[in-house]
């Protein structure tokens, strides 16, 4: 069994399932683009370049 819990873009939990074992990564993509929702590696890309832009703004702060 899998556990998985469902959260907002604000951090608010939704809820949470439980899925079989069997149930793979790109089966929960594919439920979340058929729900009209970015892809994983979009929201990937977002937390990266939010990650980054982070440290390059720590970096200038500093120097």
């Amino acid at each position: 069994m899998i556990a998985v819990q469902l959260i907002d873009s604000t951090g608010r939990v939704l809820g949470n399932l439980r899925l079989p074992s069997g149930v793979r990564l790109a089966d929960l993509e594919q439920l979340a683009l058929a729900a009209g929702h970015r892809s994983l590696s979009e929201h990937l890309e977002q937390y990266l370049a939010t990650e980054v832009r982070a440290q390059v703004l720590e970096v200038g702060v500093l120097a």
